[in-house]
């Protein structure tokens, strides 16, 4: 649940292994809904490898309460036995300095 709209810092996490071989899949976001529209590849092949992300720049598709992430994996071809997928999104609130 978020507080208040307004955060400092907006960052995905992403681990995803699998890969056609020859050409990467990169996933898509919705925030609440709305695309983000930016290309975002996480695949690392079989290095289980967690790339992150800054997305500050859509901060503003957060809401007040409840926010949906929704992503979109495109590459459903494998001939590995060890495909993993894993994702988190996480909002730093901003709190404004105040002089004592």
């Amino acid at each position: 649940m978020l507080a208040s709209p307004d955060v400092e810092e907006l960052l995905l996490s992403a681990t995803c292994t699998d890969d056609s071989g020859s050409a990467p899949y990169p996933i898509r976001v919705f925030l609440n809904g709305t695309e983000i529209n930016s290309r975002i590849e996480t695949v690392t092949a079989q290095g289980n490898e967690t790339r992150y992300f800054d997305l500050i720049s859509f901060a503003s598709f957060l809401q007040v309460g409840t926010n949906t992430i929704f992503v979109l994996v495109s590459n459903y071809w494998s001939t590995w036995d060890d495909v993993a997928f894993d994702v988190s999104l996480k909002a730093v609130p901003y709190y404004p300095a105040v002089p004592h």
